[in-house]
């Protein structure tokens, strides 16, 4: 399996650009003089790149305690309660 060097200097730099990794081993001991092509967008570096957008407003909130109520259930578990119960419910 062959290591594509300057793709491991990226990552190991924290996704530092790729021109200046080839800069780096006159500043850097230990890292050699890397002159290798990259292509494209680094996969992290384009995920950190995106930005959500903002929730869309909702018409409906609640006004009083318990108009809006959260639940999930869980289950089946793969030990039984106490009470020999395999599912759980919340309500938050």
């Amino acid at each position: 399996m062959e290591i594509n060097l300057i793709k491991f200097w990226h990552r190991r730099y924290g996704h530092i650009h790729y021109e200046i990794i080839s800069s780096l081993s006159k500043i850097v001991k230990g890292i050699p003089n890397i002159k290798e092509d990259h292509e494209g967008v680094c996969k992290g570096c384009a995920l950190g790149k995106n930005t959500r957008k903002p929730f869309t407003m909702n018409d409906t909130m609640s006004k009083q305690i318990l108009d809006l109520i959260h639940s999930d259930v869980c289950g089946p578990m793969s030990n039984k309660s106490l009470g020999v119960h395999i599912y759980y419910v919340t309500f938050i």
